[in-house]
């Protein structure tokens, strides 16, 4: 007997101990989870990520290779072949590797659900391999000259660049709820990982133009209380008022104000003079007024001379709350005109265009998007990502049950059934075609960020937004944008190393020419540096178009092609205050030296220029 009872003590002991581990343990992921929840910095939300992983047992998942989501051999005899190369310094070797693997998702390791099983990061033979492709990337930059000529090596990083194409942000519609796209940015700019190209439709075509005008240093002021003016709607009138606005003249609301609002956050500056300034390339969509129109994407390069705030001001000019405007742009003589001869007028972009996903292709070729979706309609029954979802539902990620597999598959079919309908009204002209063109839009990209919806966000959406409302807004924003940090960086990385190789190169490459120009002159500074840019005469085109190569590659020989430019702007790259005629000039070298036809009278002249350089200068 008292042997049992022992026995029968120790185990209701043991059993007392499981519960209490059972108990701690929740305790800890629910600690966790509300530190992620009303985090109010990246560090305090990274640290319950990073604890969240290691207790739910993501930490072995991202230890082991092998997994069905990508080709784990592919990657790993890639890594093994890599490390090989940098072991032995084999320069010609390492370029000919990288050029075979620098494509975006290669081996499927693009997979969103790799990147989304665990809180912060993925595989770590999938993070060894990138950081291997960046060492690589910066030996064949650092080369001794000896070892590998400069214009082989600005042809090597121009092709590659090119080759694995940009990244933009993409900023939505959505009224007053466009101010969460203000986190978004802040959170991308802070990590150094907001792209160059940014494009903005309706109430983003704002935020894109407010971050298109402002160089790397003044965007910090862009958070700051107070620096925009915010009433973009007219103050609250009589019901009455509006009412017999709306009849008499088909709008609710007096667009001057808007405009007036847009001209005081923006100034008078075209698409080009922004770019010219800050190298950003800002880009706004608008829709026709009338049937012979088709929508269309303002930037530096299809409408160089139109105004920002023109274009921003059509973009929001949505039906029914202001009329559609006319575009003005700016002539020689800095005067202001309409950019149309006849009364062409256009409306709110977000209705025909709210991601021009394919035009950014063709224009710069674009081919990896950041979505901020903002837009209404989108919010309640856009997915969410599994991150976001997972610390809001304050659960661990498992195969969805049964229950939930049969609700994600009535609602697929539900939906699916209205679609059809609904097309069907449109072919039988019951329901008009712009409705269509607005509900059936595609509304995600590669990575998409979607604020935490709430039904009462939708009380003042179109209203004045106060910096206060603004400020929640972007703390929602930030939390909704911290968990895709890791996502977009290790999508990103070998993009921002690539263009930081192929910057400096082409700097260096202008530093050459400067002296060849005049061996005499000393150089002084960022002065000697960035000369004039007429030093370059007619023959340069920028380098954001994407003109692809024609003859030769960077292994053999001499290089004769375009490139497409940069898509990120680093902070440490500006020096001075003229950050963007530094980045045209930057541009603007590449693309000189790489002119696409070889039989032109240009082409043999920097040919016959290099050769004097070499004379002048041997290695």
């Amino acid at each position: 007997m008292p042997t049992g009872s022992s026995t029968s003590f120790f185990g209701r002991f043991l059993k007392k101990i499981d519960v209490f581990s059972f108990f701690s343990e929740r305790h800890d992921h629910e600690r966790w989870y509300l530190q992620m929840d009303n985090a109010t910095s990246y560090n305090e939300w990274l640290e319950a990520a990073r604890a969240l992983d290691e207790i739910e047992g993501h930490d072995r998942w991202k230890a082991e290779d092998e997994s069905e989501l990508y080709d784990s051999k592919l990657i790993r005899d890639r890594l093994q072949d890599m490390r090989r190369l940098e072991a032995s310094k084999d320069i010609q070797g390492i370029m000919f590797n990288l050029r075979s693997g620098l494509v975006r998702g290669l081996g499927g390791v693009g997979n969103q659900a790799l990147h989304t099983h665990c809180y912060v990061g993925t595989k770590r033979l999938i993070e060894e391999h990138t950081g291997q492709t960046l060492r690589l990337l910066k030996m064949v930059h650092d080369a001794p000259e000896e070892q590998l000529p400069l214009e082989k090596k600005l042809a090597f990083f121009a092709e590659s660049r090119h080759a694995l194409g940009k990244t933009a942000l993409l900023l939505s519609g959505g009224a007053s709820l466009g101010m969460y796209h203000f986190g978004v940015l802040k959170a991308l700019h802070e990590h150094n990982l907001l792209p160059r190209i940014i494009s903005g439709s309706s109430a983003g075509s704002i935020v894109a133009a407010l971050v298109g005008v402002r160089t790397v240093e003044e965007m910090s002021e862009l958070f700051v209380p107070g620096s925009i003016d915010l009433t973009f709607f007219p103050p609250a009138g009589s019901f009455r008022r509006k009412l017999k606005r709306l009849l008499l003249e088909g709008h609710l609301m007096e667009v001057k104000v808007l405009q007036r609002a847009l001209r005081i956050n923006l100034g008078d500056v075209t698409f080009y003079e922004a770019y010219e300034r800050t190298g950003r390339i800002v880009n706004i969509t608008v829709s026709p007024a009338n049937d012979y129109e088709r929508p269309r994407l303002l930037n530096y390069l299809t409408s160089p001379n139109v105004l920002i705030w023109s274009a921003a001001c059509a973009s929001c000019a949505f039906p029914i709350l202001f009329q559609p405007v006319e575009l003005v742009a700016k002539n020689e003589a800095g005067e202001m005109v309409p950019y149309h001869l006849t009364d062409v007028k256009w409306k709110d972009g977000s209705l025909q265009t709210d991601l021009p996903i394919a035009r950014l292709s063709e224009l710069f070729n674009v081919n990896h998007f950041i979505v901020s979706q903002t837009n209404p309609h989108a919010i309640p029954f856009m997915c969410k990502p599994a991150r976001i979802r997972k610390s809001s539902e304050h659960r661990a990620r498992h195969r969805p049950s049964i229950l939930s597999r049969g609700w994600n598959v009535m609602r697929y079919l539900v939906t699916s059934e209205l679609a059809h309908r609904f097309k069907q009204a449109v072919t039988m002209g019951l329901v008009p075609k712009l409705l269509e063109a607005t509900l059936f839009q595609r509304l995600s990209g590669d990575i998409t960020i979607v604020p935490p919806f709430k039904a009462c966000m939708y009380t003042n959406i179109i209203s004045n937004p106060t910096w206060d409302t603004i400020k929640q807004f972007m703390i929602d924003a930030l939390r909704a944008t911290w968990p895709s940090i890791s996502i977009i960086r290790n999508h990103c990385e070998v993009e921002i190393m690539l263009d930081s190789c192929a910057r400096s190169l082409a700097k260096e490459a202008q530093r050459r020419a400067a002296i060849a120009c005049d061996p005499s002159e000393e150089l002084d500074g960022m002065a000697g540096l960035y000369g004039d840019a007429a030093l370059f005469g007619d023959a340069i085109c920028h380098e954001d178009t994407p003109r692809v190569t024609s003859r030769s590659s960077s292994l053999a020989g001499s290089y004769q092609g375009t490139v497409e430019g940069a898509p990120w702007l680093s902070e440490h790259e500006f020096l001075t205050s003229q950050l963007g005629v530094m980045d045209m000039l930057d541009d603007q070298l590449e693309a000189a030296a790489m002119e696409s036809n070889p039989s032109s009278e240009s082409s043999s002249q920097s040919q016959e220029t290099l050769r004097r350089r070499h004379e002048k200068h041997p290695r």
